[in-house]
């Protein structure tokens, strides 16, 4: 991609980003504002609701508070007359029928004189029963005339009531009178208040307010949160009870948008400005959604304006500054290819700015790159020519060094014994293959009179040119020693010392030597930190060799090796090894391990001893594949016969 092109992506990914933010920040406070506007309007929708509720209930009160109160004077008026007239001697009857006219040429709708328990003496009803209590005749509750009949009150009203045979509502009130009228209850029709109430009450403000499109539906709940008046049967969701509920908690007006709609709720206060229930109104969304959606068009048109004018300045720029780039590239393409020519920059070398100041400086650096080419290419010529000699040099040197260790190999090899004595009483064969050119691991037999024979297999610590030298050292210090001292523990500990003094690498070697008698096939031997030999029968598994106490030849004078004795039976075999047998590793890094080996030696027990080892060496490098010798691998095996005759192979050392 070119420069140009990326300068104008830039340009115009940033304007459009940045425009993109821009708009919707302003369209996300636009919405907010829009969304806070209509809140406060249902809030006030609310408020008003409920000051006008507050109002209409409170009006309706007061006028069936004056109304109780001018049926109380009636009652008392109803209480003298009713006096007057028992006093005169009038009849039960002649007073019901008083009470009637009276109840027919007032407001009045009924009258009730009772007596001390509440039983009907007198009424404005033609079917009077004088028997009945008064409460039966009004359908009040017995408690209503409670307060009256104990004498505690002497005006109170009684509640609302159904008259027996109309089944109209009734308001009454009740008046402590005298001992021969006791108790007046007067009642009026409910009808008159409720149409009142009607007229002013809620529901109509209700009906009123619904009318407006914005408004979807009113509810207006009482102080225990049961609804008082509805518009159109709607139920409040479960969003709209949880703000009812916090209003009536005491909390303030609540406002939330929920669904396409804004519920308010707001709390109407009573002439004492205690909370007396709640009013909820619900308000769409739908004005407001296509007032924000008039402005996302106009905030949409006037970004797409700005993206495209910012997108033009980005490509008049982006060509601007690319022209003069493009041919600094150019140049620095023909200082590659060695055809820059001085002053194919003088147009923008002109130049003031960065560009200009790139430009001189670019011209400065191909001159410079040129001198600087042609000395490196004389100092190339001269250093190919040195390096070509050393070439030679390392060659030659690496030649020599390669027929000396080839000369050493030979040289080890022929160190270590190649035929094993020829014996009727034994039989007996060996081999090392060395992990590099050079061995550390070595094995050794000498006659140390006409019936013994000494048996040696050691391993020195490390690989290569060193080991091998102490390899030497050490099978020079075993065989003079073993010479002198016929006890093994004796024999190792002479040749510890001798090695302490003669080993300035600070190296060691874990040796086992033993001494095998042709006459009753008794093996002393001694151990020096190497691996256990076994004994090989040809009628159960290999038995391992008990250690003697001895650490390894080299680390410090003056050390003790305890001996140990056996007696082999004609056929057994006596298998000595070093470590690279039993830690011979495969390419899982998985070792041998002497579970193995004694299967290996289990399987050959009885072949020959040459048989024997090769099976050993083949069951080793079958197991290791294609993993490299990571150690030197030696092993020694001799059977003792007895009286047997058997074939007593040479012995091999693997180049």
């Amino acid at each position: 991609m070119r420069l140009r092109t990326r300068l104008v992506l830039m340009v115009g990914v940033s304007v459009s980003v940045g425009v993109v933010a821009v708009a919707a920040v302003l369209g996300f406070l636009a919405w907010r504002s829009i969304l806070a506007q209509a809140e406060a309007e249902g809030l006030a929708i609310a408020r008003l609701l409920a000051q006008s509720a507050t109002v209409s209930e409170q009006v309706v009160a007061e006028v069936g508070a004056l109304l109780d109160r001018e049926m109380i004077a009636q009652g008392v008026l109803a209480g003298q007359l009713a006096d007057a007239a028992l006093q005169s001697g009038m009849g039960r009857a002649s007073l019901g029928r008083l009470l009637a006219e009276i109840a027919a040429r007032s407001s009045i709708g009924e009258l009730w004189i009772a007596d001390g328990e509440g039983r009907v003496r007198a009424g404005s009803a033609d079917d009077a029963d004088v028997a009945a209590r008064v409460t039966e005749a009004t359908g009040l509750p017995d408690a209503a005339l409670a307060g009256l009949l104990a004498g505690t009150r002497f005006a109170e009203p009684l509640g609302i009531g159904r008259q027996p045979l109309g089944g109209m509502p009734m308001r009454y009130v009740g008046v402590r009178n005298s001992e021969q009228a006791p108790v007046v209850v007067v009642g009026r029709e409910q009808a008159p208040l409720g149409r009142l109430s009607q007229t002013m009450g809620v529901q109509r403000l209700l009906d009123a307010l619904v009318r407006d499109r914005t408004v979807a539906a009113l509810w207006v709940f009482g102080p225990d949160g049961h609804t008082v008046a509805s518009t159109g049967g709607a139920t409040p969701s479960p969003r709209e009870t949880q703000l009812v509920t916090s209003v009536l908690g005491g909390g303030p007006a609540r406002a939330a948008l929920s669904g396409g709609w804004i519920d308010v709720a707001a709390a109407m206060p009573d002439q004492y400005g205690v909370p007396a229930g709640v009013a909820l109104a619900r308000l769409s969304t739908v004005a407001l959604d296509t007032l924000f959606a008039s402005y996302l068009r106009a905030g949409g048109a006037t970004a797409l304006g700005v993206l495209l004018v910012g997108i033009l300045l980005s490509v008049v720029m982006g060509r601007r500054i690319a022209a003069p780039m493009m041919r600094i590239a150019d140049a620095a393409g023909a200082v590659d290819t060695r055809s820059f020519v001085p002053g194919a920059l003088a147009t923008v070398t002109a130049r003031r700015d960065e560009l200009g100041y790139l430009a001189r400086t670019f011209e400065v650096m191909a001159e410079q790159v040129f001198a600087r080419e042609e000395d490196l290419e004389r100092q190339v010529r001269q250093r190919t020519a040195e390096l070509q000699l050393r070439n030679d040099q390392l060659d030659a040197a690496r030649r020599r060094l390669e027929a000396d260790l080839e000369l050493a190999r030979l040289l080890q090899s022929t160190i270590l014994p190649q035929a094993f004595p020829t014996d009727r009483h034994w039989s007996g064969t060996a081999c090392m293959t060395p992990a590099q050119q050079m061995a550390g691991d070595f094995y050794d037999y000498f006659p140390l009179d006409a019936h013994r024979l000494g048996l040696v297999i050691a391993d020195v610590s490390g690989k290569g040119i060193a080991p091998a030298f102490f390899m030497a050292v050490s099978r020079s210090a075993l065989q003079e020693a073993a010479r002198r001292n016929d006890d093994p523990g004796v024999c190792l500990a002479v040749a510890n010392d001798r090695l302490c003094e003669q080993n300035p690498l600070d190296m060691f070697v874990t040796v086992f030597y033993a001494i095998i008698d042709e006459r009753n096939g008794t093996v002393m031997y001694a151990n020096g930190g190497h691996n256990r030999p076994y004994v090989v029968a040809d009628d159960g598994p290999p038995r391992a060799i008990p250690l003697t106490d001895g650490v390894m030849l080299g680390v410090m004078p003056d050390m003790p090796y305890a001996s140990g004795i056996l007696t082999l039976r004609p056929g057994e075999t006596l298998f000595l090894y070093t470590d690279g047998v039993s830690e011979a590793m495969n390419l899982r890094s998985e070792k041998f391990g002497e579970v193995r080996l004694e299967a290996v030696l289990t399987q050959a027990a009885a072949l020959p001893v040459d048989a024997m080892l090769e099976a050993v060496t083949d069951a080793v490098r079958d197991f290791a594949g294609a993993a490299p010798q990571s150690d030197d691998i030696t092993c020694l095996v001799v059977r003792y016969l007895g009286d047997r005759i058997e074939y007593a192979p040479r012995m091999t050392v693997d180049a």
